[in-house]
């Protein structure tokens, strides 16, 4: 299957189910709340906003793998579909936390090692540069290659370590075509949201700033409705094609 189709599939999903996109654009209203509060509960509303992402994340996912599947969509079956799949979304977010955050401490160790032990050098902001650097690379090529977690989790009822390892499987052997939808995925939203951010530094007063900002919200649950069933539609397409046929 050619990326262009995944994302032409990815399209009509959310054309024909908009509710998918409301649901999506409501939640990402709740980010706007999360500036205008005060330090004591502004991590609290982070930590209530990464919650209902997750399980917003489930509902939306296992919905459209009905779509695809089943030619159906069941929105009775939402919040029962968000509650089995939020734990193990949850832990798969967890983990990955917890191996960046590993990471992160074994490049400090190293850096403040090579700079007090190794080099004995005067400075240590080459070796902070050459860490974070590093640090970052490794975030991405784990992040990249876990990003199929998620969808593994809903489309084959997977167990979280499972599915992580299935994920990287999967990428390594279709790197290519991932990699151009991801590159899609983020144009559209790095080109949609600069449109905006352009628009909004323009605007002036109580009313334009708010309305371009909702206008923005709302393109993002669009293309992240879009490219969630164009990732799996990508998966199915390349599942099936890899699957010997049975005679």
């Amino acid at each position: 299957m050619k990326v262009l189709d995944a994302v032409k599939g990815g399209i009509r999903v959310a054309h024909s189910h908009k509710k998918l996109i409301l649901v999506l654009f409501c939640m990402n209203l709740l980010g706007l709340a999360i500036p205008t509060v005060r330090t004591k509960l502004s991590s609290l509303m982070v930590f209530i906003f990464i919650i209902i992402g997750v399980f917003v994340e489930g509902g939306i996912t296992a919905s459209i793998r009905d779509i695809l599947t089943e030619e159906k969509f069941w929105g009775r079956q939402f919040l029962r579909y968000a509650k089995k799949y939020f734990g193990r979304l949850l832990g798969f977010y967890l983990v990955i936390f917890g191996v960046m955050s590993l990471m992160f401490i074994v490049i400090m160790f190293i850096v403040i090692f090579s700079i007090g032990f190794i080099f004995r050098a005067d400075s240590s902001f080459p070796f902070t540069v050459v860490g974070g650097i590093i640090g970052w690379l490794l975030f991405l090529i784990v992040f990249v290659f876990a990003a199929y977690t998620p969808i593994i989790i809903v489309l084959e009822d997977g167990r979280v370590f499972n599915s992580i390892k299935r994920s990287f499987k999967f990428i390594k052997q279709y790197f290519g075509k991932v990699l151009g939808l991801v590159g899609i995925g983020l144009g559209a939203l790095l080109i949609g949201n600069g449109i905006f951010l352009t628009q909004k530094s323009r605007g002036t007063g109580i009313v334009v700033n708010p309305v371009i900002e909702i206008i923005s919200y709302a393109w993002n649950a669009y293309i992240g409705v879009i490219f969630t069933a164009a990732f799996m539609i990508l998966y199915l397409a390349l599942i099936r094609k890899s699957t010997p046929k049975k005679e």
